[in-house]
C-alpha cells in the first residue's frame, strides 16, 4: 500500500476497511467495527494530529501501513495520539511498499502479521484489528493495467492474464496459510480485515476457486471479518476511458451488491481514489461529488456506511478543506444504476472463464 500502487493495480489498489469488530481485551479499541474508516499509506504524526479533529467530527477511523521499516515509536505515538481524541485505530500489516499479499508471500505475510500482533500486546496499544491488502502480484498487474491502456482487444487481455496462473502449486497451501494466520489473530483477540479486488466476486457462483487461484487471493473459506472489495471508479474510469458519472456509480453499485450477496454483513466496498496530486496525480476524484456519487452508490447497494472505505487519507491531508469531502446529500432521490456494456461483458467473461475452468 504505498505511494506506487495507485499506478499499478487494475482497477483497485487497496483501500481499506475499518469496520473490525471490537474484542474485549484492554489494549483493544472500542467502538473500532462501527466506522467508515481512512487508510494513510505514509503516515507522520504532526499531519495525523492535523486531521484528528475532521476523523473525530465525522466519526471515522484510521489505518495506516505498518512495514518492517516503520518507525515503531512514532507508530505507537500515532496509535495513543487517536485514542486520546476517540478514534479507532486499525493496522495495515505490509511487508513493503507494492508487496500485495497473495499466494507467492504467505509465508512472509503471516511472520509479519505475527510481528504486528506481539508489538501491539507487548506496548499495550489500542489497536481494534489488522488489515491485510490482498492482491494480484504488482508486475502482473502493472504489465495488465499498461496493456489495457493501449486499447485493442481487453477481453483476450484478461483471458491470457488468468490463463497464466491456472495451475498455481501455491494455492492451496496459502489458503491454509491465512485461515491459520486469521484464526490464530481470533484467539489473540484481534479482528482482521481484507481488502481485495473486486473480480473475484465473480468466483463465488460455483463454489470452486478458479478465478481466486487465477488472481493469486484466496478469499473464500477463511473466516475474514470484512472484506472490502476496492471497487476504485477513478480507476475504472482511465481504464474504460469515460468519465460518464452514471457508468463509474454503476461499476461501484454492481460490485457492492455482489459482496453483500455472497458475504452478508462481511461485505464491504473501498472506493477512491481521493485526489492526490503526489502519489497519484489526475487519477483521484475530480471533486468531493464524485466520492459522494460513490457512497450513495454503494449505499443503494444496501451497505452502510461503514463498510465503505474512501482511499486515501493522503488525498485529505494535502487539501486545504478536507471537510468538503464529506458534505453529502445521502436523502435526495437515488438514482438508477445500469451496468454498462464493459462492465457486463467483462463480468460475462470472467464467469464463462470460471465455468470452462473447473
Amino acid at each position: 500500500m504505498g505511494k506506487t500502487l495507485a499506478a499499478g493495480a487494475w482497477p483497485a489498489l487497496l483501500s481499506l476497511s475499518l469496520c473490525l469488530g471490537c474484542a474485549t481485551e484492554s489494549h483493544r479499541s472500542p467502538g473500532f467495527c462501527d466506522r467508515m474508516g481512512l487508510v494513510s499509506y505514509d503516515p507522520k504524526p504532526s499531519e495525523i494530529r492535523r486531521i484528528l479533529p475532521l476523523l473525530k467530527e465525522r466519526e471515522l477511523g484510521l489505518g495506516f501501513n505498518m512495514r518492517p521499516n516503520t518507525d515503531r515509536d512514532e507508530a505507537a505515538a500515532i496509535v495513543r495520539m487517536a485514542a486520546a481524541d476517540g478514534v479507532p485505530v486499525g493496522l495495515v500489516c505490509e511487508i513493503g511498499i507494492g508487496a500485495f499479499a497473495n499466494t507467492s508471500n504467505w509465508r512472509e505475510y503471516s511472520e509479519w502479521t505475527c510481528e504486528v500482533m506481539d508489538f501491539v500486546e507487548a506496548n499495550g496499544l489500542p489497536v481494534g484489528g489488522l488489515i491485510i491488502d490482498m492482491e494480484p502480484s504488482f508486475s502482473r498487474l502493472t504489465r495488465l493495467r499498461r496493456d489495457m491502456s493501449r486499447g485493442g482487444n481487453r477481453i483476450g487481455l484478461v483471458l491470457e492474464y488468468l490463463t497464466e496462473k491456472l495451475t498455481d502449486p501455491e494455492y492451496e497451501a496459502a489458503h491454509a496459510g491465512y485461515r491459520k494466520l486469521v484464526e490464530e489473530a481470533h484467539e489473540r483477540g484481534f479482528r482482521v480485515v481484507l481488502t481485495t479486488v473486486p473480480f473475484v466476486l465473480d468466483d463465488m457462483e460455483d463454489g470452486d476457486p478458479t478465478l481466486q487461484r487465477c488472481m493469486e487471493c484466496p478469499v473464500a473459506g477463511i473466516e475474514w471479518d470484512q472484506i472490502a472489495f476496492q471497487v476504485y471508479s477513478t480507476i475504472y474510469r482511465d481504464i474504460i476511458g469515460t468519465r460518464d458519472s452514471s457508468v463509474l456509480a454503476s461499476f461501484v453499485n454492481d460490485y457492492a451488491k455482489s459482496a453483500k450477496k455472497h458475504f452478508g454483513d462481511r461485505g464491504a466496498v473501498a472506493i477512491g481514489l481521493l485526489p492526490d496530486r503526489i502519489a497519484w496525480p489526475g487519477q483521484g476524484y475530480d471533486s468531493p461529488e464524485g466520492l459522494e456519487a460513490d457512497v450513495r452508490a454503494a449505499t443503494a447497494a444496501g451497505l452502510p456506511l461503514s463498510r465503505i472505505h474512501p482511499y486515501a487519507l493522503e488525498g485529505l491531508l494535502r487539501d486545504d478543506n478536507p471537510a468538503r469531502w464529506f458534505e453529502w446529500d445521502l436523502d435526495s432521490p437515488r438514482m438508477k444504476y445500469q451496468p454498462d456494456l464493459t462492465l457486463v461483458l467483462l463480468r460475462t467473461t470472467l464467469r464463462t472463464f470460471d465455468q470452462n475452468n473447473n
